[in-house]
């Protein structure tokens, strides 16, 4: 059977995707959601370079709600809290589309039961599903790092770690507005309230989901994040960074139990030249018996005419894989089923580690 297909922004990893489905005969492309003015109105396959398609951009929600489709690729820009997503995906999911989403919605009953509950009623609502997924949060920690556990017969503790070069990122939105590098270390913490909440909210999933899952002793959760200064300027692909302005970030959260880190979930985004222990890629590491260090790269795809990059792949590859299994799973919010891995003697609720009141 064919699955109709609705793409949900283009941008750089959604232009993957929706290359993917327009390639796939066994995938059927019905609509596209776009947001630049520039892309309302041309053909889905003009805008990844295909022959012509048919279905042509449109920014109007009401008329994707309109169209009957089996899923919704829903790849947008981050956004600036957690909840912005959550009315369109409510709408989506009601008009009796599944959802396959990369702004988060991983595990959301560990951060907010009430946002977990409103979209799960969608989904009943509708007969669908909701997954959210991608490399990171979604694929890297939650999969990956706790499939490597099956293989200890101890696991004393975890952390996941993403390590990422932005120097020949070319897109001066994600330099400068995403990563927000190029201010003043003062500015920078003083502007990232709205940045700090969303990575909070999508990696508290995470975090929340290897608790629950590896059951590892803790009682409390910690942040511990910090900023990286340029000594001097640095170039990159999108522009300079001026000496004495935040070319790096590090972000990380803690599961702690008394004085130990039981659990870390990291994030790092650097431009120019890496600290000690910053190798471009995914640094896995469980302490316990065995130990198990996992050091995972990503590399560009050869004799491709396309230009995306590794990275890109790696977020795009588990949404279009999750296709069929979204539209044979039961309606709600799946989350992905894991087998024989490590569980420990019981930890507390992470919805109420993460809720802020219990720290």
């Amino acid at each position: 059977m064919t699955i109709r297909i609705i793409q949900w922004a283009t941008g750089s990893i959604g232009r993957v995707a929706l290359r993917h489905v327009i390639d796939s005969p066994e995938l059927e492309l019905v609509g596209l959601k776009v947001h630049s003015p520039t892309k309302m109105g041309r053909d889905a396959g003009d805008i990844v370079r295909r022959p012509a398609t048919g279905v042509l951009g449109t920014d109007k929600l009401e008329e994707i709600l309109a169209l009957d489709a089996d899923v919704v690729l829903h790849i947008p820009l981050n956004g600036e809290s957690p909840d912005q997503h959550v009315g369109d995906l409510e709408q989506l999911l009601r008009s009796g589309k599944n959802v396959i989403t990369t702004v988060g919605f991983t595990y959301p009953r560990a951060v907010d039961r009430v946002r977990a509950a409103r979209l799960e009623a969608a989904a009943q609502a509708g007969g669908v599903t909701l997954m959210g997924t991608g490399m990171n949060p979604g694929f890297m920690a939650e999969r990956l790092g706790v499939l490597l556990t099956g293989m200890c017969t101890q696991v004393n503790g975890l952390s996941v770690q993403e390590t990422y070069d932005c120097t020949p990122v070319a897109s001066p939105g994600f330099i400068y507005d995403l990563c927000g590098f190029g201010v003043s270390e003062e500015e920078y913490w003083a502007t990232a309230s709205n940045r700090r909440e969303f990575f909070g909210s999508i990696f508290g999933e995470t975090l929340g989901y290897l608790i629950d899952t590896l059951q590892l002793p803790v009682d409390r959760i910690e942040e511990e994040h910090r900023s990286v200064i340029a000594e001097e300027d640095v170039q990159t692909a999108a522009g300079p960074i001026p000496a004495g302005t935040v070319r790096g970030v590090v972000w990380q959260w803690h599961a702690m139990k008394d004085a130990e880190k039981v659990i870390t979930v990291r994030m790092v985004w650097f431009a120019g030249e890496p600290e000690e222990g910053w190798n471009d890629g995914w640094q896995i590491r469980i302490e316990g018996a065995p130990r198990v260090h996992m050091d995972l790269q990503w590399l560009d795809p050869i004799g491709l005419p396309e230009r995306s990059k590794a990275v890109q792949y790696a977020t795009a590859g588990p949404v279009v894989r999750a296709i069929p299994e979204v539209v044979k799973a039961a309606p709600g919010i799946l989350v992905p089923p894991t087998f024989a891995t490590f569980r420990g003697a019981g930890a507390p609720d992470s919805a109420t580690l993460l809720d802020p009141a219990h720290n």
